[in-house]
């Protein structure tokens, strides 16, 4: 059957301005609804979405018992309570067909840890569901309770293959809530993809990652990890030996993304364990390390990445973020340089040392040198901003 696809975007009001254009108009087109297999809804900064629309908007999920594809953004609708999360939540009871779903709460302050509750007790009723991605970034009423309760559902949705969470810029959220996910996600033994944004979420440490990171090792299809730990301002070298040596056991990875900028007390000495982690990662194909404004990281931290790549013969993708790591100097480069003309299957490469003041000109000929073997590579991207 040909896939129906309905698009309801909300840049000026739309179709949801006050008394214009209502949600009705989904019923009196009740033959094409009941094709429809993929629904996207935006209404970015729509201060009149409120409970009563998305209850609307909830009771035509009824009519809509094929669908397989959901994404709906609220970012910015203030209006928005635990009783519309409620309501959503009700409503997906009668999407049985739902394989993906990405929801979108970003900035919604309104949100509460029990409407989170409500809301994850409905998720875990999505036996098909098979990619489930949630923002709730900025919304700073959340805490350990609300992050507890997901997790709790997110485990009993055995069809899950990938989850994408986005719970950043949360000051209560502390190790108590990572660890009470990461126990969740150990259960999840058929995950491949995880991403988890826990950026400037400032109360959790080294005890809560490692937690983390046990959990992880413990799920043997992986084949992604997405972790953004950048501004934990408490996460400190330690973090990096059970790091290593819970992503030694996941065989299967292929593409691994760490974030740790403005994490201040990292420093030279945790990216030599790193190095001996990615060694070890035979099979992993795109890799991406952020370590921007490590004030503390410099040419011995780079001189680790460099001998940790050289031994990675599958990479294909490589990011490199160092920008305003102030200790980073021509000599770096030139090791990095060296480091390159190993990875002779690498595609793209994107390095950033924007505003690492100590780099000059005389540094050029070396990475150059490096870059000329790279026979495959068709994008490059070099950030050198001062």
């Amino acid at each position: 059957m040909k896939r129906r696809e309905i698009n309801l975007w909300s840049f000026d009001g739309g179709w949801l301005r006050p008394n214009i254009f209502e949600l009705q108009k989904l019923s009196r087109a009740s033959k094409f609804t009941k094709k429809i297999t993929r629904l996207n809804i935006d209404c970015l900064k729509l201060l009149h979405i409120t409970d009563k629309r998305l209850q609307i908007l909830a009771d035509h999920f009824k009519r809509l018992n094929i669908i397989k594809d959901i994404n709906m953004d609220f970012m910015g609708c203030e209006n928005i309570t635990d009783n519309g999360l409620k309501s959503l939540s009700e409503g997906f009871r009668a999407l049985k067909s739902l394989q993906s779903t990405n929801l979108i709460f970003y900035d919604c302050q309104n949100l509460t840890d029990t409407g989170l509750a409500i809301f994850s007790r409905g998720l875990k009723r999505l036996r098909n569901l098979k990619s489930l991605s949630l923002s709730f970034q900025g919304c700073r009423k959340f805490a350990d309770k609300g992050l507890t309760n997901l997790s709790k559902s997110l485990w009993r949705i055995h069809s899950l293959r990938n989850i994408n969470l986005n719970f950043s810029w949360y000051k209560k959220i502390s190790n108590l809530g990572l660890s009470r996910l990461s126990q969740s996600l150990k259960k999840m033994k058929t995950l491949q993809s995880i991403t988890l944004n826990f950026n400037d979420c400032v109360e959790i440490n080294d005890a809560g990652f490692q937690d983390l990171c046990k959990s992880l090792s413990q799920i043997p299809c992986l084949e992604n990890i997405n972790l953004d730990f950048g501004r934990c301002i408490s996460l400190t070298n330690s973090i990096f030996p059970g790091l290593c040596e819970d992503l030694q056991k996941l065989l299967s990875l292929k593409c691994l993304t760490l974030n740790f900028e403005g994490c201040q007390l990292l420093n030279d000495d945790g990216l030599s364990s790193l190095r001996k982690v990615l060694k070890n990662l035979i099979y992993l194909q795109n890799i991406s390390l952020t370590f921007a404004e490590c004030q503390d990281i410099g040419d011995k931290g780079l001189e680790s990445i460099r001998k940790g790549l050289k031994r990675l013969p599958a990479l294909q993708n490589v990011h490199i973020n160092m920008a305003s790591c102030m200790r980073v100097t021509d000599g770096g480069l030139h090791s990095l340089g060296k480091g390159l003309k190993k990875l002779v299957v690498i595609q793209k490469l994107n390095l950033n040392f924007a505003l690492c003041n100590q780099i000059t000109e005389q540094a050029l000929p070396s990475l150059s040198e490096g870059l000329r073997p790279l026979i495959n590579l068709q994008e490059l991207t070099l950030n050198f901003i001062m």
